[in-house]
């Protein structure tokens, strides 16, 4: 019991910092509902609406990549509290559109961490069949930095 207490504590600190920071992070979290977010994995649901669309009905691609950035990082944030990373590469694969109203599960993990990289994954799934939509793949490097 204690250890949900600090991992829902631990989600809402997290999340806390993100949606204070500049640029997209807070336009991305305060789209999402974070579901779980410990030991370099986390979880969030959200809806495809005219804020994450393209000119098409779905999903923007640049959303999708910028969300796949954000939620690693989530992730990330959840093994070291305190230090700055910054992207080296992201990689998305897309394999089906999804429609506005589609309600989405991301899930990400860190793969490896080592002492200077951290590589990190995402799955995009819909939220009724856990079919796959998207997977992305993102490599950060870790500074000794302080981010507090």
């Amino acid at each position: 019991m204690l250890r949900n207490l600090v991992q829902k504590l631990r989600l809402q600190a997290i999340a806390t910092v993100f949606k204070l920071r500049k640029g997209f992070d807070p336009f991305i979290i305060n789209q999402l509902k974070l579901i779980s977010a410990d030991s370099g994995q986390c979880a969030a649901t959200f809806t495809v609406n005219d804020d994450n669309c393209d000119e098409y009905g779905h999903l923007s691609s640049g959303f999708s990549t910028t969300l796949v950035d954000t939620m690693t990082s989530f992730g990330l944030s959840t093994i070291l509290y305190t230090k700055s990373h910054v992207s080296v590469l992201i990689n998305m694969h897309y394999y089906k559109p999804v429609k506005y109203g589609e309600k989405v599960i991301i899930k990400t993990r860190v793969i490896k961490l080592g002492k200077n990289l951290a590589f990190l994954e995402a799955d995009l799934s819909d939220l009724k069949n856990n079919e796959i939509l998207a997977k992305g793949t993102h490599i950060k490097f870790v500074m000794d930095k302080s981010i507090f």
